[in-house]
């Protein structure tokens, strides 16, 4: 697919501290599809990781609401 063909909101949420992803590829992952990145300076690799619940989920249950009218419980 390519990226000029996805026309939805597009949230980017990486890890600042990725051993595994280096941020240059997460910036033009983000440029690529016009997303809105989201970049948690003081985490590793696995942002979905329980530990990171607490900083990451706000953020994004906020672009979810804000872009697409979303509520999460």
């Amino acid at each position: 697919m390519k990226a000029a063909d996805v026309k939805c909101p597009v949230p980017c949420v990486s890890a600042g501290s990725d051993r595994n992803v280096a941020p240059w590829i997460s910036e033009r992952i983000a440029a690529r599809y016009n997303a809105e990145h989201q970049v948690h300076p003081g985490l590793p690799h696995w942002i979905i990781a329980k530990s990171a619940l607490d900083e990451v989920a706000p953020p994004v249950v906020a672009w979810l609401h804000a872009t697409l009218n979303v509520t999460i419980p």
